[in-house]
């Protein structure tokens, strides 16, 4: 049963999120790794748990307000993680 709700989660998230809105994710990482021709390759996932629509789009596809909920570097120069 708890896969369903999963599921659900996925078809609404699929459905109504559109580029540039603003949503809130909790769950956890998980890092694959394998060997492929000799390369190590690792990618890290997230796993959502749950997902928050903050925003809706405008017409234009841009996020309702700017900059809401962006992470910002902090004082120290620190860059976004990148993904």
């Amino acid at each position: 049963m708890e896969g369903e709700g999963r599921a659900k989660t996925a078809e609404n998230v699929g459905q109504y999120l559109k580029k540039g809105a603003s949503v809130l994710v909790e769950g956890r990482l998980t890092q694959d790794r394998w060997e492929k021709d000799g390369k190590k390759f690792s990618r890290i996932k997230v796993v959502a748990e749950s997902v928050q629509f903050l925003s809706r789009p405008n017409a234009a596809g841009d996020a309702a307000g700017t900059n809401a909920g962006v992470a910002q570097p902090g004082p120290s120069g620190d860059q976004e993680p990148p993904f």
